[in-house]
């Protein structure tokens, strides 16, 4: 019946038959690996609901590449291009809140203090950071200053920054991490993210532009 359907479909969407070996395969083992949790009470049982699919025209790419991810997939960059984009079993923590300093705008003062404050609030934000959950990959939810994002570089820390609040839900969800909201907020640790491998990969688009995806796989069940 499945085999009969998939060929209807085809043929109704003027697809190629090509498509009938990959399209099966990937159903076949999307069927046995999703499992939606039905104690949840946000979960539905309809599996379409946790696979996306991302169609990638990067020049020589083809119908073979077509493949399932057992993780989570979004476009995104790490913030400089010197940090690691590939790290098997990371530490992930993520932070909903942003890594600035905030200024006083109502007096005038020396540019030069407010710089040198700047420089040693956030270093001493990113200093108790890392000392207090010494990860290998920071996700930021908002944005994150320069002074920072050159500390973190320093400590071998890949960060991804500006990460949308609908991504970062998934990442929670995916890598089974607690998030922090401030650094100050909470004095338990909040649980890190974890998964079997970090990538980014970038690919060359057939309309000459790039594009880099961010994969998260082998995270827990």
């Amino acid at each position: 019946l499945q085999v009969e359907i998939l060929k209807q479909l085809l043929k109704l969407k003027n697809l190629s038959f090509e498509w009938f070996d990959i399209i099966i395969n990937l159903v076949w083992q999307s069927v046995h690996l999703v499992r939606p949790d039905v104690k949840h009470d946000n979960d539905s049982m309809d599996i379409r609901n946790y696979i996306k699919i991302k169609k990638l025209p990067a020049i020589g790419m083809n119908k073979s590449d077509c493949k399932i991810i057992n993780g989570l997939v979004f476009t995104k960059n790490v913030a400089h291009k010197h940090m690691k984009k590939d790290i098997k079993t990371p530490k992930v923590l993520l932070l909903r809140s942003s890594i600035e300093y905030q200024r006083t705008e109502e007096k005038l003062c020396s540019l030069e203090p407010i710089m040198a404050a700047e420089a040693q609030y956030l270093n001493n934000y990113c200093q108790k950071l890392l000392f207090r959950q010494n990860p290998d990959i920071l996700i930021v939810e908002k944005s994150v200053a320069r002074t920072a994002q050159e500390i973190f570089l320093q400590y071998d820390i890949s960060l991804v920054l500006n990460v949308k609040n609908s991504i970062m839900d998934k990442i929670c969800r995916f890598l089974q991490a607690d998030p922090m909201y401030s650094i100050d907020d909470p004095i338990k640790k909040p649980k890190l993210g974890f998964c079997s491998r970090f990538h980014v990969e970038t690919y060359q688009l057939n309309n000459e532009k790039t594009k880099s995806l961010m994969y998260f796989e082998g995270t827990p069940t």
